[in-house]
Order: structure tokens, then sequence, then C-alpha cells
């Protein structure tokens, strides 16, 4: 059977990120033009940039290594669900960002914030999405051990809809070399067609500068937009794959279809590949040369009793592999991130339901060969079945064997602001993470509040006193004394 029909067959070549020659090891603060953008020097990514008259390569910034199959990011569910840093072993999990509950919320404030759709480049920036600014959905960027977040997308210029509900931001992704991140919005659903609803593929800079529509809205003839759900990278960041229910003429008519895009980042040579009559597969991947995509369910035509996953070539969208859920055991999910190609391409992770011996017990972690071979299994302490996924740089984690919050002891002013850091050590002494979950502070007596990033904040009114303040991490916890004068 012919599951993918190519529609436009137009050749494309990949742009390899830029390198130089081995016996440059250093190229800091030497001349470069206003047409460089960077280059790669002996694991160094140096930046042009204008400094007086000229342009000049800044210090650079050393390169983590591709991915390994050692370790995850993943988020750990709506409750207590932050991001996480997971060994694929899965002995134990670390915490990067948090969410904040109503019991860790200042009394009479019960927002609940969540953050989701982890992924991180080649320079250790990571994206995610948060409602955390309670202006729907955003994007964030924070380093590999939670440090340094920012807020890169705001609502105030995002169009609203015809009810008033602002567009969201949502499914970012962070180009492998950290210069752009793309991701999924309602903005130009919203701006041209406010009574109906779609996401579509939207690109800006790293640092939020840049930003524009790179895919354009479709509508058909009943007035349906189209609607984009999962994005990806192509491994050298020139190209963007996205899966969705876009327009495809097939013989006089066209038609709104689930299918499988890819397109450069300047928006040219768009092509389409027709997914079966199927929809409602959100996985999406794409390592070396191959595709992967999922199937959504046996309806409408769509073989999820044959196939469960499957790769495509990026260039014709011929079929590469196919996995069938019989050789998963019936385990695979079809979320967003719920599977992705180890970085060599010949392998699947995912993660699944607990053990049927065991249905209250913990999720898994599995891998498979694209043949549908080796199938095996972890047991995973960290994540719902199913749950985003997204291959971490570096190989496992040593374990966290201490946790502190710094300074233990800290004086504010009424009214002031102070800061509380947390820091975990492994047993070599490195700081695996500055972050964990749980703020829990004096049962928030006097009303202070300690945000996200470990920010400590009083007003005119706060208790005066002092409060032990509490976080947990990786199993490990830390406590400090806030003390509020006047």
């Amino acid at each position: 059977m012919l599951l993918f029909t190519s529609l436009v067959l137009t050749g494309m070549s990949l742009v390899p990120i830029p390198q130089t020659a081995a016996t440059m090891a250093n190229i800091a603060k030497t001349k470069c033009t206003a047409n460089d953008y960077f280059k790669i020097v002996s694991g160094k990514r140096y930046t042009c940039g204008k400094s007086g008259k000229e342009y000049l390569w800044d210090k650079g910034v050393n390169l983590i290594p591709y991915p390994q199959e050692g370790r995850i990011l993943a988020t750990n569910g709506v409750a207590i669900g932050g991001i996480i840093q997971e060994n694929l072993d899965a002995k134990f999990f670390v915490a990067m960002q948090h969410n904040t509950t109503d019991d860790q919320m200042p009394a009479g404030d019960y927002y609940r914030s969540k953050s989701d759709y982890p992924n991180v480049s080649r320079t250790g920036l990571v994206t995610f999405v948060s409602n955390r600014d309670r202006s729907g959905w955003r994007i964030y960027t924070t380093n590999l051990d939670g440090t340094n977040t920012k807020q890169i997308t705001t609502a105030t210029d995002a169009p609203h809809n015809a009810g008033g509900q602002v567009a969201d931001d949502t499914y970012p992704m962070i180009s492998p070399d950290g210069k752009k991140i793309a991701f999924l919005s309602q903005r130009g659903v919203y701006a041209k067609y406010p009574s109906t609803s779609g996401h579509d593929v939207f690109l800006m800079n790293s640092d939020g500068s840049g930003l524009h529509q790179l895919v354009a809205t479709e509508t058909d003839s009943r007035g349906d937009s189209s609607d984009i759900f999962a994005l990806v990278w192509s491994p050298d960041s020139s190209q963007i794959a996205y899966r969705g229910n876009r327009l495809i003429k097939i013989g006089d008519l066209v038609q709104r279809k689930d299918l499988i895009g890819v397109i450069n980042v300047d928006g040219s040579n768009e092509r389409k590949f027709l997914i079966a009559d199927c929809g409602g597969g959100n996985v999406l991947d794409w390592q070396q040369n191959i595709i992967m995509g999922s199937y959504g369910g046996a309806f409408q035509g769509c073989p999820q009793q044959t196939t469960a996953y499957f790769g495509i070539s990026p260039t014709t969208g011929t079929q590469s592999f196919n996995v069938t859920a019989d050789q998963m055991n019936n385990w695979a999910g079809n979320g967003p991130g719920a599977a992705r190609l180890s970085p060599d391409a010949k392998k699947i992770l995912f993660s699944s339901e607990p053990d049927a011996s065991d249905p209250n017990g913990p999720s898994r972690f599995n891998l498979i060969n694209i043949d549908g071979t080796g199938l095996s299994t972890y047991t995973v302490g960290g994540i719902p079945p199913r749950s985003w996924l997204y291959w971490a740089p570096g190989a496992s984690m040593l374990p966290p064997i201490l946790m502190v919050l710094s300074p233990s002891k800290i004086s504010i002013k009424r009214g002031g602001t102070g800061k509380l850091t947390p820091l975990l050590f492994d047993k070599n002494g490195e700081i695996v993470s500055k972050s964990g979950w749980d703020w829990r502070w004096g049962n928030r007596i006097g009303n202070f509040k300690i945000d996200l990033a470990g920010n400590i904040l009083t007003t005119a009114d706060t208790a005066l006193g002092t409060f032990d303040v509490n976080i947990s991490n990786a199993n490990l916890s830390a406590s400090a004394q806030v003390t509020v004068t006047k």
C-alpha cells in the first residue's frame, strides 16, 4: 500500500554548520564582516558583532557535543509538573523548572502555572512554554542548569479572536545551532480569521527579535483554517518540518488533509507529503536524513493496526521504515513529543504506561530499533506515561548527593527583595542544577512571595520576623532562614 505521496518533488541541499580550518584554534577579537553571523572553530561557536567602527568575533561559546543516548529532557505532569532532566536508566531525575501549585502561593492567590515542551540547542540554551505570566502560553528560554530564565514572547502584540481571547504561543523548538526558535501560535489565524481557530508556524531569533510568520494561514472553501500541531528542526538548522492539516491539491480538488510539510527557514521551497487519510498523530522528529511521524488511530483509513511510527525522506517523502504497534506491545503513544529518534536515527525512544502487573506503578522508557527488533524497557519514576521527551546533550548525569540553599540566611528590609539559589551537587562537587520545586515557607505567614526564580518579594505590609524556607530536588532538600526587618 502506498502511504506517502510526494506532491512537490523539488530538490534540496543541506547547508552544514559553518566550519573553519582546524589550524585556527581561536579567532576571538579578530576581524569579521557585516555579512558574517557565526563560525564554529575547535568546538567553540563565535558570533560576529560590531565593535566601534569594525566587526570582530566575540570570545566564543563552548559547544556541547551532539546528544548521546544517556539523558533526556521531559515534563513530569500537570500536578507538580516542571521540566526535568532524567537519565535513560531512570534511576533519578533532576528538576530544571518547577511549577507553582495552589499550596505554594501566598494566601488568596490560587493561580497554577505550568511548563512544557522543553528542548535544547547545541549551545546549551533551552526553550520551553509556560503560562506563568498569566497572559496565556508564552515562550521562555533558560540554561540547562535552570538559571537565567527569560520570557521571550508576550501577549502585548498578540491579536485577539472574536471572543476576546488573546492568541497563545506554544510548542517552541530551538534550532540546533541556538540561533532561532520556531513555535506554533494562533497569531496568524486570529489576525486574519478571528472567528475561527488554528495554529501556524512562526519564527524568531532566540532573543525574541525578528518575530514573523513562516508558514502562511490557509482556509478551505468552508472557512476552516489550517492547523499545525507539531514542529521539528533539521539537524543542520536550515529547515523546519511540521505536521498538521493543510490544503493540498489531489487531482482537480484542493482539500484540507493531514500531512507533513518541510520548509526552508527563509520560507522558500515548501514541500507537502500526504500521510494516508489519517489525522491525530502528533509525534514528529528529525535525525540524520529521516523524519519520523506517527499515526493517529484506527479511523478514516489510518493504518494504526499495522504501523505506529514511520520514517520518511525529507526530500521526497519516500518511506524509509515503519514500526508496528504489535512490535511495541501496543505501548506507543502519539501525543506531542511522545517518541524521539535516537541521534544516529537507528532507534526510537518512547514512554509508555506502567507494566500490566502493576497498573499503579511507574511509567517506562522504551527503546526499539527502527526495524522493529530489540525492544528494551526501563522503569521511570519522574514522568507520566507518553509524556514529552527530548534528547539532552551529554552523557548520563552522576547522582546528586547534596542540596543547599544559598545563602543559608538572608535579611530583607520590609518592602525589599532578596534571592535564594538552590544548588544541587554530585559526588565530584559539580553543580547538577540550580533549580528545584516545592518552595515552602512558614505556612506563608507574612504573605511574602517566592517566585519561580527564587526571588523573595515583600511589601510594606509583610510581617516582621524570621521564617524557614524549604525546597527539594532529586529526592534531596535544603532550607534557609529569611528574616524580614523594618
